[in-house]
């Protein structure tokens, strides 16, 4: 939604503005953000985020903050769905009608975000992840295997095993072309 001015007894109403992400721009002037919040939504974009994350650097202003969510693509899940023989992305809430897509098209990478925001104008002030709900022990135990795995391999494997990653982000350059980090495709 997009602050709509003041309504009843001088309060801020909010317009709720139907719009493709992915192809149309914000309702916003150009630097007229503080900050920005995304939650849930970058997972969604059947043909990647790059040109709404030109859109957020568009309308924020120069040090503005951009919070975003989004699942983690090498969670404690994903690895004990590998262990378990089952695709690591499959979950009761994705969908196949093929006439609308799948519901997650990409889950991302820590280094596929950290690039996505410092190819778009960004750079990253906080990016952990997390879970909203305790690990189970499946999780707990993967994890276990994973980092004993990485230390007698000596191998720089992720530790960041939370389901959602949370980024803040500020922006520290304007940003008018269209740009797609390698490692998207990695």
């Amino acid at each position: 939604g997009f602050a709509d001015g003041p309504g009843l007894n001088g309060e801020q109403t909010i317009n709720i503005a139907g719009i493709d992400l992915e192809r149309d721009s914000l309702p916003l002037a150009r630097e007229e953000l503080d900050v920005a919040s995304c939650f849930e939504t970058l997972e969604h974009f059947k043909f990647g985020p790059q040109k709404f994350l030109i859109e957020v650097n568009r309308v924020l202003k120069m040090n503005g903050m951009a919070i975003f969510s989004t699942p983690n693509a090498q969670c404690a899940d994903a690895v004990a769905k590998i262990f378990e023989g089952q695709h690591p992305h499959e979950s009761q809430f994705y969908h196949y009608d093929f006439d609308v897509g799948r519901m997650h098209p990409l889950e991302y990478a820590w280094g596929q975000l950290f690039d996505l925001f410092e190819m778009n104008g960004f750079k990253i002030r906080n990016f952990i992840s997390i879970n909203f709900a305790p690990l189970t022990p499946n999780e707990i135990e993967c994890i276990e295997i994973m980092c004993s795995y990485r230390t007698r391999h000596s191998l720089s494997l992720g530790k960041h095993f939370g389901r959602t990653w949370v980024i803040v982000a500020e922006k520290t350059s304007n940003i008018s072309d269209f740009t797609c980090p390698s490692s998207l495709f990695a």
